[in-house]
């Protein structure tokens, strides 16, 4: 069962690697045909949307009319990293959205500048332009999408009417090396796979070379605004507004699940910790993290703090 996850993704990468040795794809070109069928795969529609100066693409699945869950991947990641999240939610009965951060996906790169603080804001702006109906929608943010996403709904509670972090960045830890974290070559991609994986699969070098192909210059800038302590969230959780959930895979050696537990006593949040799982636990346990989601969706909503 666990492994059913990377069977799925592997047999999409293995089929376009033959296709792209076979017509001599570029790797732009490459990524951009595997993604098509990764959307085809899963049922998602994809769609364009202009948020002031900014295109920011985003995709959208299950029945329209539904309660909506609003998805936010992590660093140098994008929509397609949360598909099969999003299908556990869908099957539960929900509506899934999720965007692609500037210069991630199909998103392009934003102008100069673009830091934690700024994608919050573009979160918020976001949110209300893809959900402006009368239904709140649940935000979800994984890793470093888990930081924006806490941002954004301590900046416009409003919005939002509950509040998933998953595997979240924003608490004071010790950082691997920028290689590990943006890897540009075969051998950096692999000696990553261990902090993002409890038991990291054997993935055929191609796949890796191709998936460090991918433009890293707005993670960099991301990862530049993290590292001046601007934006830490230690200190802040507390006037959080929405009820929160924060979910952690206990393997994570990336983010160590003791930060998970400092973020959820500081949130007064229940922390569901996924056993035999690491920081891609939206990956490794997809079915246990979207059903603790919609677990936590269908309690009642405890009353607001006085």
């Amino acid at each position: 069962m666990r492994r059913r996850w990377w069977r799925w993704v592997a047999g999409g990468l293995v089929a376009l690697l033959l296709v792209v040795g076979g017509i001599g794809l570029q790797p732009g070109a490459a990524i951009t045909l595997w993604r098509r069928a990764e959307y085809l795969r899963a049922g998602a529609r994809a769609h364009m949307l202009r948020v002031g100066d900014q295109n920011l693409a985003w995709i959208e699945m299950g029945d329209p009319e539904a309660d909506p869950v609003l998805l936010v991947h992590g660093l140098r990641g994008e929509s397609t990293v949360l598909l099969a999240l999003a299908r556990v939610l869908v099957e539960r009965g929900y509506r899934v959205v999720a965007i692609d951060l500037p210069g991630h996906g199909r998103s392009p790169r934003p102008k100069p500048g673009f830091d934690i603080g700024r994608a919050a804001t573009l979160v918020a702006r976001a949110t209300e332009r893809l959900l402006p109906g009368p239904q709140r929608p649940v935000i979800v943010g994984h890793s470093m999408g888990g930081w924006i996403v806490a941002l954004a709904a301590l900046e416009h509670p409003e919005l939002y009417s509950r509040v998933v972090l998953i595997s979240s960045a924003g608490t004071i830890f010790d950082p691997p090396s920028y290689p590990l974290l943006l890897p540009r070559t075969t051998s950096e991609a692999r000696g990553g796979m261990p902090l993002l994986f409890d038991d990291p699969p054997w993935v055929p070098g191609p796949i890796l070379w191709l998936a460090a192909q991918r433009d890293s210059r707005t993670s960099l800038d991301l990862l530049r605004s993290a590292a001046d302590g601007r934006y830490l969230l230690e200190g802040l959780l507390g006037a959080m507004v929405p009820p929160a959930l924060v979910i952690w895979g206990e393997g994570d050696r990336l983010i160590p699940v003791a930060s998970g537990r400092r973020i959820a006593a500081e949130l007064g949040a229940p922390l569901l910790i996924v056993p035999h799982a690491g920081h891609m636990v939206v990956w490794e346990a997809s079915e246990i993290v979207g059903n603790g989601i919609a677990d936590f969706l269908q309690r009642p909503a405890p009353p607001p703090l006085p």
